[in-house]
């Protein structure tokens, strides 16, 4: 009887632990929603929410060219994402608990971008940029 009892804490303790986290309407979660906003609209947060220095690719890249890595001194501020024309789209791709990705893709030609957000303790960061390319250098 006591194996039994110990089995039933021991699951129920397995099953508050895989609890997910709150996802909002849009099915990301409620925490990269906030963090996301105030990253395009604060610069000196922005700033501390890059993993410098950032990997990825320069816009326009030759694929011959190895892979990129931004520096503090030489970041552009993003700002959000305004597609008021209809041109682009925008997607995301949760990869994991911690990873999404996002695309913002043209839609008649699909050069685009890819930006990466890992979440580290309860923090999110930039960890991996694109600039507009090509989509075989974005979507790789």
């Amino acid at each position: 009887m006591r194996v039994y009892w110990i089995s039933i804490i021991v699951l129920m303790l397995g099953i508050s632990a895989c609890r997910q986290k709150k996802a909002s309407k849009s099915g990301l979660p409620q925490d990269f929603e906030a963090f996301y906003k105030r990253f395009h609209s604060d610069s000196l947060y922005q700033m501390r929410h890059i993993s410098f220095p950032l990997e990825g690719k320069p816009e326009m890249r030759d694929s011959l060219v190895p892979d990129y890595r931004w520096t503090a001194d030489q970041w552009s501020l993003h700002r959000s994402f305004d597609d008021m024309d209809g041109s682009f789209k925008r997607q995301y791709q949760i990869i994991d608990d911690g990873i999404i990705e996002e695309y913002i893709i043209h839609r008649t030609t699909g050069y685009g971008m890819m930006r990466r957000f890992v979440q580290l303790g309860n923090e999110w960061q930039l960890s991996y940029y694109v600039a507009m390319n090509r989509p075989e250098l974005f979507m790789e």
